[in-house]
């Protein structure tokens, strides 16, 4: 995987995942995480065609914290290494 600062903007999300909350714990730790330590507990991960694959509760949180821009992972295409 590469890593890529990119607009938050360009992240895109799936409907199945946009309907999912998080679990309130989870994001209440998350959140707690990024306000005492100014950065994030957990890193977003997009497929090649930038639609989050994991890291929602960070995306969430870029956005509520007004971010622009986030350093992402990108997952290689498939049959890449």
């Amino acid at each position: 995987m590469k890593r890529k600062t990119i607009r938050l903007s360009k992240i895109k999300i799936k409907p199945e995942m946009a309907i999912t909350l998080p679990k309130p714990n989870k994001f209440r730790w998350k959140y707690a995480f990024y306000r005492d330590l100014h950065k994030f507990e957990s890193e977003i991960i997009l497929d090649n065609h930038y639609y989050l694959t994991d890291g929602y509760t960070t995306y969430l949180l870029a956005k509520m914290f007004g971010h622009k821009k986030i350093e992402v992972k990108i997952q290689n295409k498939k049959g890449e290494k």
